[in-house]
């Protein structure tokens, strides 16, 4: 019976080694860095309040190579709905691309920050690095990173304001908490036990105030190199990080699904405000 056992052992570390690496000895276990968790809410929502530019909000979005397609059309329809009058917003282009800087309206400028191009899913897993690196360029009071491939097509507005934002997975957001897809490998960072969790949130928009969002960027960054150390890739790529950090240090505000829908599975009941916009995976990810 021992030697079955010990057959049994030898034969689960083999296939652990197999599958992440064999640098386990260097990075033998997650060592999971918390979000700062900087504060509550204070009055963050009454920006712009009095109708004078008296704060910013900076949109965030990674258009390096064939993503950059779809730069002017996000760029387009936020000028349209995203922001009330008296906030100021920069756009921040990341991109390795040319792309013009100017003013694309009254109160909002585009700002160009180069990164480099990198394949999936690196592409997705090291935008918290690239958020860290480049934090003294990204000098909003308010940071939100949304994906490229985004449109604004409902009124988003000093609502979604706070020192943490979340928002609803659409595709779980009428789900139970066994339902949600959190990345279970507990040789990640992003490992959320079953004890754990208690809203699932997208990865294709959250934010909030600047240094918390600089905070979660430089957490997520080090979980993933920490991760990468090791083999280990959490299961929805920075998405599992961002859920493993809201449940260290929940959003101060939470938003329903409208702020992050997929545009071709659009709930008739609700109001959306931003559309996931169905793309050639394999075309843009190149």
């Amino acid at each position: 019976m021992l030697s079955v056992l010990v057959l049994a052992a030898w034969s689960i570390y083999d296939m652990h080694n197999d599958y992440y690496g064999e640098n386990l000895d260097e990075c033998p276990r997650p060592r999971r860095t918390r979000p700062p968790c900087i504060g509550a809410d204070t009055e963050c929502g009454t920006c712009g309040a009095s109708g004078s530019s008296n704060c910013t909000v900076g949109l965030i979005f990674f258009a390096t190579n064939k993503y950059i397609d779809f730069a002017a059309d996000l760029i387009r329809s936020a000028d349209e709905h995203f922001m009330d009058a008296g906030v100021g917003v920069v756009y921040y282009v990341m991109t390795n691309q040319p792309f013009p800087v100017m003013s694309s309206g009254a109160g909002r400028e585009i700002r160009r920050v180069r990164v480099p191009h990198r394949l999936w899913p690196d592409s997705s897993m090291l935008r918290p690095s690239e958020i860290s690196k480049n934090r003294e360029r990204l000098s909003a009071d308010f940071l939100f990173v949304v994906d490229a491939d985004m449109r604004f097509v409902g009124r988003v507005g000093r609502e979604i304001l706070g020192r943490r934002v979340g928002v609803l997975h659409p595709g779980f957001a009428d789900k139970t908490r066994p339902q949600y897809t959190y990345d279970t490998n507990i040789y990640s960072n992003a490992c959320v036990p079953p004890t754990e969790g208690a809203r699932y949130y997208a990865g294709g928009f959250w934010g909030g105030a600047r240094e918390e969002v600089i905070g979660i960027a430089d957490t997520l960054a080090k979980n993933i190199d920490d991760d990468r150390c090791r083999g280990a890739t959490a299961l929805w790529h920075d998405e599992s990080m961002i859920n493993r950090a809201f449940i260290d240090c929940p959003p101060t505000v939470v938003l329903t699904q409208e702020y992050c829908m997929d545009e071709r599975f659009i709930d008739k009941r609700l109001y959306p405000r931003l559309l996931a916009l169905q793309k050639d995976h394999k075309k843009v990810r190149s």
